[in-house]
C-alpha cells in the first residue's frame, strides 16, 4: 500500500510555554544519549514525522551539559490500516508493579476521559492522547493516576493506487475512418475497487500531466495509471506505457456522373443510363485504363457473375477513371484510380456497391476529375474538401460548379441532358477533343475500327460488336454507316448540342475542359 501523504507534527506545540532557565536553550533530539549528533533542525522540529523525540535544555559548556530528556512519541497508522495502537508507545517492562497503563483523551487523567480501547482511529488533524500509570490507593479506596506522557497521533493517508495497471492491450492504433487513437476502450484487469483508470503524458502520474480527452489522440506513448479519488492520489511511477500508432486511412469519395453515350435514347427526366454493355456481356473484368498509371491500384472484378449480374439502378454501365488533383496545382494528379459507374450515376468500387477509396491521398482539399475512355473528362471548378467520412461530388447536378478553360461560350465542361449534366460523348480517338469533320476527327477513328480485321469485306455498314471506343452510345456496337451509326451522335453533339456552336457548323471542335 502506497503512503501518499502524512500529517506533520509541530513539536513546538508540545514544549513548555515558560521561558527556558537562564543561560539554557530548548532543543529537540531524536535519539539517546543526547548529543549534537541527534539534534534535529528547526524545519524538522516544526514538521516532525512519526518517531520518538526528546526535549532537553542545553546549558552549554564543553562538553555540552543537558538536562534530563522529556520524551514525546509520535505514532501513525501503518497502511493499509487506518488505526493506531497506543500501547505500542509504552515500554511494558518499565510499568511499576501493581500499576496499569491507561490512556486518556485529556491531559488530566480521570475515569471520565479514559479510553476504553488502546486502538484509536487516525484523523486528518493531529490528535494528542495521554498515557498514565493507574494504581489503587487502598487507604482511600480509590484509584490515582501518575503524571501523563503525551502520545501524538498523526494520520498517514493510504493510497489505494499501488500497482501499475495490467491492461487489456499495450499497443493501439486508430480505427478508420478515425484519424486519431482512442484509449477509452482499454481496461485494467487489476484495478482496485473505488479507483479509476487515468491516462497521462508523462511519469510519474500526476494531475498536471493527466489527459482529459483520451478518445482522440495523436500517435505517441501514453501512460496508464490508477487514481484513488477518496485520497486524491495516483499510482505515481507505477504506470503502464501504451504505444499509439496511426495508420493511413483510405480516403472515400462518393462521386456521381452521367455518361452521355449511355443516355442517348433516355428522355425521361428521372431516367437512368442504359447498361447495354453489361447486358451484352461486353464489360471487361479488368480496368481499360491500365496505361493511365493509376496511383491507387484497382484489382479486377473478382466475381463478374455477381457484380455484372446486378440489374436495376445499381447495374454497372462501364468503367471510369477518377482523379484527385492538387489544390495548389490542378494539373498535378496526387491520386487516381479506376472505378465502375452504375446506371444511376454512382461511381463505385470493383465490388459494384462500395464507394471508391484512395490510398495515396490524405483528407484535405482536392480538385476532383472524372475521365472516360470515349467521353471528355470533367473536373470541379474548385478544390473540394474531402474527409474520411466521405464526400459527395455530384457532376450530374447542374448546381455543381465545374472547371472551364475560360468563360467563353465555346468552353462547356458538360452537355445538358434531360437528367441534368453529362460528360460529352464522342471522343473515339481519345485525344481530348470531339471532332466531326477536320483533322484528327473522331468519325475517321470509328471508320478505322469498323473496317478492321473482323470486317473481311471492308463494308462501311459492318457492325463491330464488342468493347470499343468507337461505340459512342455504349450499346456494344460500333457502327460507321447505317441505322444507329455512332457518327450521328458525334454530329448531333457538334452541330446541335453545344451552345458555343452558334452557326451549327460541322467543323466545330468540342474541347475537353481539363487543365
Amino acid at each position: 500500500m502506497n503512503v501518499y501523504a502524512q500529517t506533520p507534527v509541530d513539536l513546538t506545540t508540545h514544549q513548555p510555554s515558560t521561558a527556558p532557565p537562564s543561560g539554557a536553550t530548548l532543543e529537540w533530539h531524536n535519539g539517546l544519549p543526547i548529543s549534537a549528533a541527534n539534534l534535529i533542525t528547526g524545519s524538522q522540529v516544526t514538521a516532525a514525522t512519526p518517531g520518538i523525540y526528546y526535549a532537553v535544555y542545553n546549558y552549554g559548556g564543553t562538553p555540552a551539559c543537558y538536562s534530563q530528556p522529556s520524551s514525546l512519541r509520535v505514532l501513525t497508522n501503518t497502511c493499509p490500516a487506518t488505526i493506531v495502537d497506543l500501547s505500542t508507545a509504552v515500554d511494558a517492562t518499565s510499568v511499576p508493579a501493581s500499576a496499569t497503563v491507561t490512556y486518556h483523551s485529556g491531559s488530566t487523567p480521570s475515569a471520565a476521559n479514559q479510553l476504553s480501547s488502546t486502538t484509536v482511529a487516525t484523523a486528518s488533524t493531529v490528535t494528542t492522547y495521554y498515557a498514565a500509570y493507574k494504581t489503587y490507593d487502598a487507604s482511600n479506596s480509590s484509584y490515582c493516576y501518575s503524571n501523563v506522557s503525551p502520545i501524538v497521533v498523526v494520520q498517514t493517508v493510504c493510497c489505494l493506487a499501488t500497482v501499475a495497471p495490467a491492461l487489456s492491450t499495450t499497443q493501439v492504433s486508430n480505427v478508420c475512418p478515425a484519424p486519431t487513437v482512442n484509449l477509452s476502450n482499454i481496461v485494467a484487469t487489476n484495478q482496485p475497487a473505488n479507483t479509476t483508470l487515468t491516462w497521462h503524458s508523462g511519469v510519474p502520474a500526476t494531475a498536471a500531466n493527466q489527459l482529459t480527452n483520451v478518445s482522440s489522440l495523436p500517435a505517441g506513448t501514453y501512460y496508464a495509471a490508477i487514481y484513488d479519488p477518496v485520497n486524491n492520489c495516483y499510482s505515481g511511477t507505477a504506470v503502464t506505457p501504451v504505444t499509439a500508432t496511426l495508420t493511413n486511412c483510405p480516403l472515400p469519395l462518393q462521386a456521381k456522373v452521367w455518361l452521355q453515350g449511355a443516355l442517348f435514347g433516355v428522355t425521361a427526366a428521372n431516367g437512368v443510363m442504359r447498361d447495354d454493355l453489361r447486358a451484352g456481356n461486353r464489360l471487361p473484368a479488368s480496368s481499360p485504363y491500365t496505361s493511365w498509371s493509376a496511383l491507387t491500384s484497382t484489382q479486377p472484378v473478382s466475381n463478374t457473375a455477381a457484380v455484372f449480374g446486378v440489374t436495376g439502378n445499381d447495374a454497372i454501365v462501364d468503367w471510369v477513371f477518377v482523379e484527385l488533383r492538387s489544390p495548389s496545382n490542378f494539373s498535378l494528379v496526387v491520386d487516381s484510380r479506376s472505378a465502375l459507374v452504375q446506371r444511376d450515376g454512382d461511381i463505385v468500387d470493383v465490388d459494384g456497391v462500395t464507394p471508391i477509396q484512395f490510398s495515396q491521398a490524405a483528407a484535405g482539399n482536392y480538385y476532383v476529375a472524372v475521365r472516360h475512355r470515349n467521353h471528355l473528362g470533367v473536373m470541379t471548378a474548385t478544390a473540394v474538401p474531402l474527409s474520411l467520412t466521405g464526400t459527395v461530388v455530384d457532376f450530374r447536378n447542374p448546381a455543381t460548379s465545374t472547371y472551364r478553360i475560360s468563360t467563353a461560350l465555346t468552353n462547356q465542361s458538360q452537355v445538358s441532358v434531360a437528367q441534368g449534366m453529362a460528360m460529352w460523348a464522342g471522343n473515339a480517338l481519345q485525344d481530348k477533343v470531339v471532332i466531326y469533320q477536320g483533322t484528327s476527327n473522331d468519325v475517321s477513328a470509328i471508320a478505322l475500327q469498323v473496317k478492321g480485321p473482323a470486317n473481311i469485306t471492308g463494308s462501311p455498314t459492318y457492325v463491330l460488336n464488342g468493347y470499343n471506343t468507337g461505340d459512342v452510345n455504349l450499346d456494344g456496337k460500333t457502327i460507321f454507316q447505317g441505322t444507329g451509326a455512332d457518327v450521328n451522335f458525334i454530329y448531333l453533339n457538334v452541330t446541335s448540342n453545344h451552345p458555343g456552336n452558334i452557326s451549327g457548323t460541322n467543323i466545330f471542335i468540342i474541347r475537353e475542359q481539363l487543365p
